[in-house]
């Protein structure tokens, strides 16, 4: 091997680790943020399914008060269960596609792993420690997917 093919192969091969480790990196970090969008939508239903209780306790009192009569009241809650029906649809299908994004994150994550206990650049212990952590994330991950939210 003449002088410039081993440049090439120690650019080339040595500067694998960091771009795995940062890959890792950048793949930990997409699923932090999708995980905060996921718990975010489940927040937003929760509020928004607080505020209509909150209006439809407020619609019964004027009821019960005789500030509205009683076909006014129940246009008003039939509108409240059509705006809580489509809260519930919003928040389900924004958390479901948050959830597909996040088990792809994971994917890549654990391939990530899995790359860095395959590759001889590093340590024994390390690559040992790798693959246990990819184990413990693959473990998770079905975890997550057999035994749905409530």
């Amino acid at each position: 091997m003449n002088q410039q093919n081993k440049e090439l192969y120690e650019k080339r091969y040595l500067k694998r680790p960091e771009k795995k480790i940062k890959r890792l990196k950048i793949g930990i970090i997409i699923a932090i943020c999708i995980g905060i969008v996921f718990l975010a939508s489940e927040v937003f239903g929760e509020i928004s399914n607080n505020l209509i209780a909150y209006q439809r306790h407020q619609f019964y009192l004027d009821f019960k008060n005789g500030l509205i009569n009683r076909d006014e009241y129940h246009d008003k809650s039939d509108e409240l269960n059509l705006k809580e029906y489509e809260n519930e649809l919003f928040v389900s299908m924004f958390s479901n596609t948050a959830k597909i994004c996040l088990y792809i994150s994971f994917i890549f994550i654990i391939v990530s792993i899995l790359s860095i206990s395959f590759d001889g650049s590093f340590d024994r212990k390390f690559r040992r420690l790798s693959l246990i952590i990819a184990f413990v994330v693959l473990l998770f991950m079905m975890f997550l997917s057999f035994y749905p939210s409530p």
